[in-house]
């Protein structure tokens, strides 16, 4: 029975996770092992899983991911406007999703520090593939270094922080989500001046 539910997974649908495989049972997790040996069966590239993990997006939200990534040849900014609880978060990760498939590098900047970890938990749910560098004032220069270099060396697919992310070298940049992007955060007040909004764009 456990092979006969193995067997499905594979013919009915364009895979199975290897987590669902090993619920089958012992016998069957050893016959997915044998077809990987054969060559029956084999792991999906990382840039297909990272394809294959968004969420179901409603009309207005594929819509909305299908004009951004219209442009993503060249230079062009697009608003997603909704109201709180409409989707907009699903629409920038399945967009991030389909940059990093593509090879690209994305950045995305959040207004607070304290909005990171949620974020990062999501990000890890939705893209638990893709090389993440969260960067923010809170950490210690040498956490910031690091992840920094790992951004410029394009050894960091997705870039998530505060508006001094906003300069994060990225060589194979081909998105930049603002997520509240009338936030006032995103301005700097002393020092040296900037919008982090007006830099990305």
């Amino acid at each position: 029975m456990r092979l006969r539910q193995l067997q499905s997974a594979f013919c009915a649908s364009e895979g199975a996770a290897t987590d669902e495989v090993r619920g089958f049972g012992s016998q069957a997790w050893r016959t997915f092992a044998l077809w990987r040996k054969q060559q029956f069966v084999e792991p999906l590239p990382a840039s297909q899983r990272i394809a294959s993990r968004g969420s179901v997006l409603n009309p207005e939200q594929e819509a909305a991911v299908t004009d951004a990534m219209a442009e993503m040849d060249r230079f062009a900014p697009s608003l997603v406007q909704g109201i709180t609880g409409s989707g907009k978060t699903e629409v920038y990760f399945a967009a991030v999703a389909r940059v990093l498939a593509a090879g690209h590098q994305a950045l995305l900047l959040v207004p607070e520090i304290n909005l990171t970890p949620q974020l990062e938990q999501r990000i890890a749910g939705a893209l638990p593939d893709v090389s993440l560098a969260v960067l923010h004032s809170g950490l210690s220069s040498a956490a910031r270094l690091s992840r920094w270099l790992a951004a410029a060396r394009g050894d960091a697919q997705l870039v998530v922080g505060t508006r001094l992310a906003v300069y994060t070298p990225l060589p194979r940049l081909g998105l930049i989500v603002v997520d509240e992007e009338h936030d006032i955060s995103f301005r700097q007040q002393d020092g040296v001046r900037y919008h982090a909004r007006d830099v990305a764009i």
